[in-house]
This record gives C-alpha cells, sequence and structure tokens, in this order.
C-alpha cells in the first residue's frame, strides 16, 4: 500500500525550522525551558556560563558556573547551570547529582523544580514534571513561565488539554497581550474539540505578534482537520507572507494539494521546502510522493532515496520505494528488503504492514504473508484494500470460508470496493 501523510491537525508540533519566530510567540513546547536561559545579562561568572551556554559552549559554561558555584556556595544557581550543561551533553547522571545538591540547599526555590521537570522531561518521565512544575507554581503563583510550561506539558506531553486551559486563561488573566498563551489555549481548545473558540485565540494570537506566522500555521491546520481545504490553504499564505521559507507552511500546504489530487502544485511546494530546508529528509520525501503521483517514477525512486540519505529512519520512504518496485516487479528482493525495513522502523504502522504481507504474497510466502495481513487488519481494521488482500492469501492458502469473510469486511467498509464485490461475484457470494 502506497502510504502518505495524513493532513491531521498536529496543533501540538513547532517545527525547528520555525526560526526566530519561536522566541518571539512560541514557549517551550518540549521541555520546560531552561531556567537558567532569562539570566543571560546576570554580571560576573554566573551570567557569562549563560551566555556560553547559549552559544553551546559547553566548556566554558561549565568552568564559569563552577567558578560561580565556588564565589556562592550557599547559591542553587551556579548548580542548576551545571546541571543544565549536562543534561545539554546528554549526561543524565551527573544532571542530576547537581539538581539533588541544588535542591539540597534550596528546597523551597521555584528554579529548582522547574529544574527538576525539565530533567524528567528529558528523561521520558512527564508525570514527574508536572509533579515538579506543580510544587514550583505552588511556591510562586503568580509565575507566568510555570503556568505556560504545564500548559505545554498537558497539552503536549500528557496529552491532557483540558488540564491544560486553566493554566494559559491564568496566564491571559494577568497579561491579556500575551500571544503565547493565547496560541497555547487555541491548541488547548483544538484538543477538546472547540473549533471556534480555538480559532478566536490562534487570531488573537496572530494580531498581537504580526510578524510570527506560528498561529497561521495553526490556524491553517485546523481548517484542514475540518476539511476546508480553500481557507487552509489561505491561512498558510499569510504564514509564509510572514515568514517566506517557513518549512512546515510549505508542506502543510503542499500536503493540501496533493490530498486533493493536485500533484503538480504540491510538488512546487515541497521543492520551495526543500530549498529552505536542504538537510531535512522530510521534504525529499513529500516530493517522492509527489513525483510518485504523477508517475514520474524514477525521479521519485531518486527522491525517496535522497530521503533516506538525509534519514535513515524515515520509515514511509522505505514503504513508498518498496511500493514502487513491487508495482514495477522490480528487483523483488530489494523490494521485500524495503517493505521489512519500514515494518522495523514503524512497527505499529498498519499500511506498512499490508505493503509488507502483499509482497510476500507476491513471491509466494503466503504464511508469513497471512500472519503479517492479519497484524494488519487488527492495527486498522478500517481499511478495505487490506482486508481484500487479506481475502486473496486466504483464498490463495485455500480457505475459502476465511476469504469471503474478509471480502464481505472489505465491501462492508466500502460498498463500491470493486476488487472484493468482484472477487465475491466470482466466489458465487
Amino acid at each position: 500500500m502506497l502510504a502518505r501523510f495524513e493532513s491531521a491537525v498536529l496543533l501540538g508540533l513547532v517545527l525547528a525550522s520555525a526560526g526566530a519566530a519561536r522566541a518571539e510567540l512560541i514557549h517551550p513546547v518540549e521541555t520546560p525551558a531552561s531556567p537558567v536561559a532569562e539570566h543571560a545579562a546576570a554580571p560576573g561568572p554566573y551570567g557569562r556560563g549563560v551566555q556560553a551556554l547559549e552559544r553551546k559552549d559547553f566548556d566554558s559554561a561549565q568552568r564559569a558556573f563552577a567558578e560561580a558555584a565556588k564565589m556562592d556556595p550557599r547559591s542553587a544557581e551556579p548548580l542548576i547551570g551545571l546541571a543544565e550543561v549536562a543534561l545539554q551533553r546528554r549526561q543524565a547522571k551527573e544532571a542530576r547529582e547537581w539538581l539533588d545538591k541544588a535542591l539540597k540547599l534550596a528546597p523551597k526555590s521555584a528554579q529548582v523544580h522547574v529544574a527538576l521537570a525539565r530533567y524528567h522531561l528529558v528523561d521520558g518521565k512527564p508525570a514527574k514534571a508536572e509533579a515538579e512544575l506543580k510544587s514550583a507554581l505552588a511556591l510562586e503563583p503568580g509565575n507566568v513561565r510555570v503556568q505556560m510550561a504545564l500548559g505545554d506539558l498537558y497539552v503536549n506531553e500528557l496529552k491532557s488539554p483540558i488540564q491544560a486551559l486553566e493554566h494559559y486563561r491564568a496566564v491571559i488573566a494577568r497579561d491579556a497581550r500575551n500571544g503565547a498563551a493565547h496560541y497555547g489555549l487555541g491548541m488547548a481548545l483544538a484538543g477538546t474539540g472547540k473549533a471556534a473558540l480555538a480559532e478566536e485565540e490562534f487570531r488573537t494570537a496572530a494580531g498581537i505578534s504580526p510578524k510570527n506566522p506560528l498561529p497561521l500555521l495553526a490556524l491553517g491546520r485546523l481548517y484542514s482537520g475540518q476539511g476546508q481545504a480553500d481557507k487552509a490553504l489561505a491561512a498558510l499564505a499569510d504564514a509564509l507572507a510572514r515568514q517566506p521559507g517557513f518549512v512546515a507552511a510549505l508542506t502543510d500546504r503542499g500536503d493540501l494539494f496533493l490530498d486533493r489530487g493536485d500533484a503538480a502544485p504540491a510538488l512546487k511546494e515541497y521543492r520551495l521546502a526543500a530549498r529552505s530546508a536542504p538537510k531535512s529528509g522530510l521534504p525529499q520525501l513529500k516530493i517522492g510522493m509527489a513525483l510518485h503521483a504523477l508517475a514520474r517514477l524514477d525521479e521519485a525512486e531518486a527522491a525517496y532515496r535522497g530521503a533516506i540519505a538525509l534519514d535513515p529512519r524515515m520509515a514511509l520512504a522505505y514503504n513508498n520505494l518498496a511500493w514502487m518496485y513491487f508495482e514495477r516487479g522490480k528487483d523483488p528482493a530489494q523490494a521485500l528488503a524495503w517493505a521489512r525495513k519500514a515494518v522495523e522502523l514503524a512497527p505499529l504502522a498498519a499500511a506498512f504492514h499490508d505493503t509488507l504481507g502483499w509482497i510476500l504474497r507476491g513471491q509466494g510466502e503466503l504464511a508469513e504473508a497471512e500472519k503479517v495481513l492479519v497484524a494488519a487488519v487488527k492495527m486498522k481494521p478500517e481499511t478495505a484494500e487490506t482486508w481484500h488482500h487479506l481475502g486473496v492469501v486466504h483464498l490463495e492458502r485455500k480457505d475459502e470460508l476465511k476469504a469471503i469473510a474478509a471480502f464481505r469486511r472489505a465491501v462492508a467498509i466500502r460498498k463500491d470496493y470493486a476488487p472484493a464485490r468482484d472477487a465475491l461475484a466470482k466466489l458465487g457470494r
């Protein structure tokens, strides 16, 4: 099966390609911001450490924070700085040791608890991060950064947008012109199904920060999720007017064109995205998909290979290459290897199992094909094509009753699905 990215509303996603726009509006969406970052202007070795950290000069940052800790051994701030250096270097054990020392020195410091929250989130433990942020908020109820971090945590990590609402609203109550809070509130409202209210918040955020494309990106995705492609395209065009070359907006526009069968304009958008992000595999993947839809298969293959060269874990590129080779009857062994690689990288993707199962069937490996296709329909039982594929394999394994049941499932899902209807007719059913 030729899988495609769905243009779903992924309002929590903010691509790193947002660049300067993130700094103006968007609050931390993956981890709480480093609690040392706001002290870049501080005098002395601590301030030098923060500045070095921002430059990613970790050796200089470590020396400066160590000097600051020596000058003031009762201050937790340099220890938090040393922990941040360790986190940036992916030295989790060392980071935790510094944070434990900071907590011992200042157990009632909100800054220490925010740093611990950041540590836990980097460590993949969002529930512990939540507890630390709540502790920080209890210590400083008016701390806007902590309120924002909690809201972001609920939206992006804990997938509980309803809990995020109160935190964003608390910030807005203190500062109605806080664009980040309006943006976050829009994401939370969208996550609770309140699209009209979300739209209002995104527009408010866009008005507060007129140079920032991200609220308009979110608005475009909101419209896309509602099936309003023209309004989505317009919102994304407005985002690009604010930041030409904004990769997320370009790829979203390409997806909208491709979804409605307009592969040529989709290809144009994807190529602009690739020009803006030449080291990203995603635009190359999308270029391959557009070329594939245009039946420019050699070019599509080159694009898929280019995507894999940039990102060897690009499962969809492997899947689409496998399907392309299978359909063209080209190098069956390579097609099978790519299909297996796609499943290895994305074991919960039903479409990739369908590809693998159908290719196995084409190579006469019926027992394994049946096993793989059964797994596919269990993962995503509403796909008529996969049920049809499973029915064909059942039939070729001489299990007519199972084949009939599978074909009937396909027709129940899509009454106009001709391959399954024809198969049933041939069986006299």
